[in-house]
């Protein structure tokens, strides 16, 4: 089956489970993903106009729409958006909800201050990676922002488990235990970024992962210094990383006894901290960049 056409199956029978994730207490990857979001627009201080991709049921739109004049949700799984639209009645939102894929979404170029991809690179292929980066340069305003989450592909070097095999059948273990190093001796995020830059980042992608208790048989991983390089090249730069779902118990304890609360008690603090702790981001399964258009 096609990896799009799988994708939708699987977004539009589970939006209701989707739309529980999202309310779940104690550490919720979701909510944490949203903040990022909203911590970027706060930083950016002129947000007026803004695009979430991938929208799912709804939430971050509707949380920017308290803070923003215009807010946009799209995405191609009609489910998603029938729920979104009920969340938004619901709550009295006046957030805007499009039943679109975004690579056929029609908007005027320079559109949008800040647009958000969360839980969405995952889902589609490196060449439409490409397309979407293009979009993006095309859709921002100058000094806007792209928000946009991702699989972390250096937490693989630390999960222990079928993704660490993976990458060393595929020999890229060197490189990315390189990029850990240099995200843990750096002290700034500036500094950071400009470290990156100078390095090579990883060619070579598996054509199919093992399985993550999600039913679509490829969802697609990068490092930090892998998306920063793709994003560069359309004029687009990292301004600021943040570690997502810190992960400091080993993977193969979590379905014993209270390990996994204890992990999600830990991911708290991680998500809750006022600092810029990029140090985390390795042995976080997933992290979100904000770039710059500039």
């Amino acid at each position: 089956m096609d990896q799009q056409q799988e994708t939708q199956n699987y977004f539009d029978s589970h939006a209701s489970e989707w739309n529980e994730q999202s309310q779940k207490t104690n550490y919720n990857t979701i909510a944490d993903r949203n903040w990022t979001v909203t911590d970027s627009c706060e930083r950016h201080g002129n947000v007026r106009d803004f695009l979430d991709v991938g929208c799912g049921t709804g939430q971050l739109a509707i949380q920017m729409a308290k803070k923003v004049p215009n807010s946009i949700g799209i995405d191609f799984a009609p489910e998603m958006i029938r729920v979104s639209r009920e969340n938004a009645t619901n709550s009295g939102s006046n957030a805007i909800f499009e039943h679109y894929s975004v690579f056929d979404y029609d908007c005027a170029p320079e559109s949008f201050d800040l647009i958000s991809a969360q839980g969405f690179i995952e889902y589609i292929s490196e060449l439409e990676l490409d397309v979407f980066i293009d979009f993006c340069s095309r859709a921002l305003k100058p000094n806007g922002l792209v928000v946009v989450g991702s699989r972390n592909r250096l937490f693989n070097v630390v999960s222990m488990n079928g993704y660490t095999k993976m990458e060393s059948e595929l020999g890229t273990l060197v490189q990315l235990i390189d990029e850990s190093i240099l995200i843990q001796s750096t002290e700034s995020q500036n500094s950071l970024f400009k470290a990156l830059d100078t390095t090579n980042f990883i060619s070579r992608h598996p054509v199919s992962h093992p399985f993550t208790g999600v039913a679509v048989a490829t969802r697609f991983q990068y490092s930090p210094r892998e998306l920063i390089g793709k994003y560069k090249t359309a004029g687009l730069v990292a301004q600021r990383i943040y570690p997502i779902n810190f992960q400091p118990i080993p993977q193969s304890l979590l379905p014993v006894g209270n390990w996994a609360q204890v992990k999600d008690n830990l991911a708290s603090l991680v998500a809750m901290s006022p600092e810029d702790y990029h140090q985390f981001v390795p042995f976080s399964s997933s992290f979100v960049l904000a770039l710059v258009k500039v």
